[in-house]
């Protein structure tokens, strides 16, 4: 069951971020969201679904 939440705030219809919430964009049920944003964190996603930015290694 989280995983589908996960997914689906991945694609957009979902969100684990209480601000960025709208009638379209549902929030995710607070006692849910843990283990939503875990799933989404090892995934490489934010609470919102958008990528995480790698740090990149700088080479001298």
């Amino acid at each position: 069951m989280y995983e589908f939440l996960a997914y689906r705030v991945i694609t957009g219809h979902l969100t684990c971020i209480p601000e960025k919430a709208t009638k379209t964009k549902r929030l995710v049920p607070e006692r849910l969201r843990p283990p939503v944003l875990d799933i989404l964190a090892e995934s490489g996603f934010d609470g919102d679904g958008q990528p995480l930015e790698k740090e990149t290694e700088k080479s001298e």
